[in-house]
């Protein structure tokens, strides 16, 4: 199974549709570079020219991307996460299911290393293709600003003392950043996974690839509608925004993971459904 796993793998980081994603990432990371952070530094310049006393140089951890959410590239980046996810892989099996080419795969391996293969590459490259553009943003704010721990004091930031890891972020605000990217990382994966599922029922591949994302919106309207606004799957991912509690996470988590668990690796490897 390994070695079909690095075939499917190599598929998946080399296909259009994964270059296509990060550089629609990139596009929204590094326009916020640069009308964002630039402009700050460049501010910061001028104060220092004109004898102004800075109250506080910002860290890194506040102003990347991934930090601060009041801004459009915030916002617009964490709304479009399903679709980032989904275009590196998403409809690769609706297209080898649709044309039959699975049957010529399953000849040389089992259906089970087939599923269990696809599954995490498209998990694989639906996370990386979140999490890299968010990264280089990262680095690119890191060589304007210093990576010193956020003031407590600081207003800017919306983590406070009842949110998960909140002492971290102030601390140790590296590995604050570690966790929420593997949170980011797995939600995304678990997303671009939601693809193979909504191929056993359309007959469009567009349809397919835009089933996440419009999974992602229908659980933001229904926690509108129970006015719970601290569960929308766009917060909770977004580092910027404190989350009080796991359960919010694992409940959306799992209503992504199951159905695709059941019908792709357990009733599709048993069964003729491929």
């Amino acid at each position: 199974m390994k070695q079909m796993i690095k075939i499917q793998l190599k598929q998946a980081l080399t296909s259009r549709g994964f270059i296509f994603s990060l550089l629609i990432g990139l596009a929204i990371c590094v326009t916020h570079f640069i009308f964002e952070v630039i402009p700050y530094y460049e501010g910061m310049l001028m104060n220092l020219e004109s004898d102004y006393m800075l109250k506080n140089v910002y860290s890194t951890y506040i102003l990347w991307i991934g930090q601060e959410n009041r801004t459009i590239f915030s916002f617009a980046y964490f709304l479009l996460i399903p679709l980032l996810a989904a275009l590196p892989f998403g409809t690769s099996f609706f297209k080898e299911a649709k044309s039959g080419y699975i049957r010529c795969i399953c000849t040389r391996t089992s259906k089970k290393n087939y599923c269990y293969s696809k599954y995490i590459a498209t998990f694989i490259s639906g996370g990386l293709a979140v999490i890299i553009p968010l990264l280089v943003n990262f680095i690119l704010t890191a060589f304007i600003f210093p990576l010193s721990n956020p003031e407590v004091v600081d207003s800017v930031l919306h983590i406070r003392a009842n949110h998960l890891f909140s002492h971290l972020c102030y601390t140790s605000p590296g590995i604050y950043m570690i966790i929420r990217l593997v949170f980011i990382f797995i939600f995304s994966g678990l997303l671009a996974t939601y693809t193979i599922y909504a191929s056993y029922f359309s007959h469009y591949g567009f349809i397919v690839l835009c089933t996440p994302f419009i999974l992602y919106l229908f659980l933001i309207s229904l926690f509108n509608l129970l006015d719970l606004s601290s569960w929308y799957p766009n917060f909770i991912l977004n580092p910027g925004f404190g989350i009080e509690s796991m359960l919010p996470l694992l409940l959306e988590g799992l209503v992504i993971l199951i159905p695709t668990l059941h019908k792709f690796l357990i009733k599709g490897r048993k069964s003729d459904v491929l």
